[in-house]
């Protein structure tokens, strides 16, 4: 009997921890899902930061279409093209990331430290897809690093047309009278929505998310955004004074909508902002 319970008592803790792996590895594979804000990635052996895919616009060259990051200076870099593209490294400068462009949009942990930055330029006559060969030699003329860059050639609009009552935004914003209304986006082709959220301030500076859908109704605040109390004191030979009072910046009262949106292509995420103002 002891035997059986003891026998049992093992296949229940094996079962345990099965499951548990499992979950593990459900949850490892969900967030290596997560898609990223850009496509750059930092090579665990060399230090070298380099994006995995970039988008370019056919018939146009850039000096930095891809930036390359290397830890140190002394590094040769050279970059080959798939036929249907034209490459070559336009730019070497050892530079501050606090004090550069960087195409990731984010800076890495050891942003404080100098670079070597190469700057890749990329040309595509035709919309396609293609790749750019990206080589790094280093100062004993050895190579350590040899990657393939994802390109592009191309672009659709990712957003066509943003809405608000039907009245169509000019630029980022619009003005209404109405104290509510529908918001309505459409993206370009090789685009997705993720989510759609509108926050309003409060007399205290905070803002508060609520998330909508595609055409769902946006209640508009009417509040205008509150910074901090303003004191100013008045003087003068006779008498003295003082006044103080609250802060906007903004004429009209202002509620933002966030919207999230899927490159399908670069499978990462971007973030579009719109402002609705309120006439009184």
């Amino acid at each position: 009997m002891k035997t059986r319970n003891s026998n049992l008592l093992k296949l229940t803790v094996l079962a345990m921890l099965t499951a548990l792996f499992v979950i593990a590895g459900f949850a490892d594979k969900a967030q290596a899902a997560e898609p990223k804000t850009h496509t750059y990635v930092v090579d665990k052996k060399t230090g070298i930061e380099y994006p995995t895919a970039i988008r370019i616009y056919a018939r146009s060259t850039t000096n930095d279409s891809i930036s390359v990051y290397l830890p140190k200076a002394g590094y040769k870099v050279s970059a080959k093209a798939s036929s249907n593209l034209i490459t070559k490294v336009t730019r070497v400068s050892t530079i501050s990331r606090e004090n550069s462009w960087f195409n990731g949009h984010e800076y890495s942990e050891d942003a404080t430290k100098y670079k070597r930055t190469a700057g890749i330029a990329v040309y595509g006559e035709k919309e396609g897809t293609g790749t750019v060969t990206l080589t790094v030699k280093d100062e004993k003329g050895k190579t350590i690093f040899s990657k393939k860059i994802k390109v592009f050639v191309g672009y659709s609009n990712r957003v066509e047309k943003v809405t608000f009552n039907g009245k169509e935004f000019n630029y980022n914003s619009i003005l209404t009278k109405k104290g509510s209304g529908k918001f309505a986006i459409k993206l370009g082709k090789d685009f997705s929505l993720k989510k759609i959220e509108y926050g309003n301030y409060d007399a205290n500076g905070n803002i508060t998310y609520k998330t909508i859908k595609n055409k769902g109704k946006v209640a508009l605040t009417s509040v205008a955004k509150f910074t901090e109390e303003d004191y100013n004191s008045i003087t003068d030979e006779d008498s003295y004074g003082s006044a103080s009072g609250t802060e906007y910046d903004y004429i009209y009262p202002m509620t933002e909508i966030k919207v999230t949106i899927y490159d399908k292509k670069l499978k990462t995420v971007e973030t579009a902002y719109y402002y609705v103002f309120k006439q009184n």
